[in-house]
């Protein structure tokens, strides 16, 4: 089987900024099955105000329902890290592997998942 596969760093480094229209629908356009985005900053931690829920609704309606965050509270407090994150039109799942927790960026930038055999 073949996986189509996105891979996009939308240089937000350490600011939410918006996810511009044009930026959505050129990757949307590549029609992949799994989509990566580096340097992604999770607004909903830093700015409220600058809601990811639309760009999340456009990949929804393009199909990429699973999607994994390498954030959560417990490594983004400080809303001051880029991260990665992963959309998919197949079922995914988070891995085993970790960062380096020695090396501070890794663990917001690093996410490992997995793709279920009975999947591809």
């Amino acid at each position: 089987m073949t996986i189509r596969i996105a891979a996009w760093n939308v240089w937000h480094q350490t600011d939410p900024l918006p996810m511009p229209e044009e930026l959505v629908a050129a990757l949307l356009e590549l029609k992949p099955q799994v989509m990566v985005l580096t340097e992604f900053v999770p607004a909903e931690i830093t700015k409220p105000n600058r809601s990811r829920k639309p760009f999340f609704a456009a990949l929804e309606r393009a199909g990429m329902t699973w999607l994994l965050p390498s954030y959560g509270p417990e490594i983004s407090r400080d809303g001051k890290r880029n991260h990665t994150l992963i959309a998919s039109t197949i079922k995914m799942e988070p891995g085993d592997l970790k960062a380096d927790k020695t090396d501070m960026p890794g663990p917001t930038n690093f996410l490992h998942v997995r793709f279920p055999k009975d999947r591809l």
